[in-house]
């Protein structure tokens, strides 16, 4: 027996023919997918704002002892402002981490997780820092500059410390 196709069942397996195709693509490149990052809660969002800008505050005050300290002049009232402010905000630094605010977020940050992962290490290393700013302070206050300006060395070499294993580059 032999099958008559007429042109209604041509046109329709044209048209299942093309829309077959279609459905497996052109054969262009795959078209980039959009991931949507889940909504932060704004608290959170002001959180990691703010806890960005207490570091880049941090950063520049430091700037201010470290370049006071390369030239020798760190017996200077802006010195003691910027390790003034330092303290205080090295004092609260191991608070503005609280679960729920690192990378998960979807916020861009240099904080690794590693933070969340090894709060003991991380409050260690903050410890260390505030200890040296307080000391590095003490030190310039008493008139101590040979003291004070080692200690303002050793103010680098714990904020490298922390960003070594806590902070991506």
């Amino acid at each position: 027996m032999k099958l008559k196709i007429t042109n209604t069942f041509k046109a329709l397996g044209a048209a299942t023919l093309i829309a077959g195709l279609a459905a497996c693509g052109s054969g262009d490149a795959p078209k980039e997918e959009t991931i949507a990052v889940k909504d932060v809660d704004p608290a959170t969002k002001t959180l990691i704002e703010s806890r960005q800008k207490n570091f880049k505050t941090l950063a520049g005050n430091f700037k201010t002892v470290r370049e006071a300290n390369k030239a020798g002049e760190l017996n200077s009232p802006e010195v003691i402002a910027a390790l003034t402010t330092m303290s205080a905000l090295a004092g609260e630094l191991t608070t503005w981490f609280p679960a729920g605010s690192g990378p998960e977020t979807g916020v861009k940050m240099e904080a690794l997780p590693a933070i969340w992962e090894d709060k003991a290490t991380f409050e260690t290393l903050a410890g260390d820092l505030n200890a040296a700013i307080t000391e590095t302070k003490t030190a310039l206050e008493a008139g101590e500059f040979e003291k004070a300006s080692a200690m303002a060395n050793s103010i680098g070499k714990n904020c490298g410390a922390c960003h070594d294993k806590f902070k991506a580059d």
